[in-house]
């Protein structure tokens, strides 16, 4: 269906997000368990990451880091605004 450029990946394995990079460089990977630094990320290949929220709660410049170094970032299970903003706040 050649819905590739509007697919990202993820995955709490980084072997499978690695081998993903491996078929196509193009495709976009995002990291989730949460251990990796923004800069371990990039310097992995990958694009992004994509952590709960806590992670960032842990480790208060990720996000800026990320951004800084042109990667993705998201944060799941945010059902909180209060969270939301103390998140978009960090970049």
């Amino acid at each position: 269906m050649k819905l590739e450029s509007q697919c990202e990946y993820i995955s709490f394995s980084l072997n499978i997000c690695k081998q993903i990079k491996k078929i196509a460089l193009d495709f976009k990977v995002q990291y989730l368990k949460g251990e990796l630094s923004p800069q371990q990320i990039k310097d992995e290949g990958l694009d992004g990451l994509d952590y709960h929220y806590s992670v960032f709660q842990k480790n208060l410049t990720w996000i800026a880091e990320a951004k800084a170094l042109g990667l993705i970032t998201n944060s799941w299970t945010v059902n909180d605004v209060k969270v939301y903003e103390e998140l978009k706040a960090q970049e």
